[in-house]
Formats: C-alpha cells, structure tokens, sequence
C-alpha cells in the first residue's frame, strides 16, 4: 500500500486506513446512514427463520416454511397480502356487475 501510493516506509497513513476494512468498514458505513444502532450486534448471516405457525427451522432465504408452507419473510407475506387483494379486486369486478344486473332484472 506504500509503495502504491507513493507513502515513504516511515509513514503511518496505512494503519490509518487499514482498519477500515471488512467489517468494521460495514458497520462504520451502517451506522453513519442511520442503518443499524450503535452497539447493535445483529443476527449472524445465516441465522435459520422459526416458523411462527409451526416453529419448523428455515433457510435464511427461505420465503415460505417448508413444513407448513406459512410465510416466514416479510417480503412473502407482503407478495400474498398483495396477491389475495388482487384476487378480491378481479372477484369483485367480475360478480358485481351480475348482481347488479340480476338485481336490475327483477325490479323491471
């Protein structure tokens, strides 16, 4: 690093900025934008998610419980809430105008 950046031998600028690698760099940077507290130790990567329904042990990517196949990531659980309105939505417009119409035909 020196010697690539032109830094004598004598020079500390490289213990300066040689910590600032890995981890450390990662929860510097997460911290500064507001990301994680300071102190936070977190959960390790490839912590397995408990199914809230079944208490079954999941993949860390896991979207949905390999035994009871309940959402166990928020993302999942967003994608079926979305997916069930969706499906009420095209019900809707499907029967409402039939009742409406049925509706319409014995008041005539």
């Amino acid at each position: 690093m020196r010697a690539s950046l032109g830094w004598s031998l004598s020079s500390d600028k490289t213990s300066r900025y040689v910590h600032l690698a890995g981890l450390d760099y990662e929860d510097m940077e997460l911290l500064r934008r507001g990301k994680k507290a300071e102190g936070d130790k977190g959960k390790p990567a490839r912590t397995p998610i408990t199914c809230k329904a079944c208490k079954a042990e999941n993949l860390p990517t896991a979207a949905l419980c390999l035994a009871c196949r309940n959402p166990v990531s928020p993302k999942a659980e967003e994608e079926i809430a979305r997916r069930k309105e969706t499906e009420l939505r095209d019900v809707v417009a499907l029967e409402v105008p039939k009742l409406l119409g049925a509706q319409a035909d014995r008041t005539a």
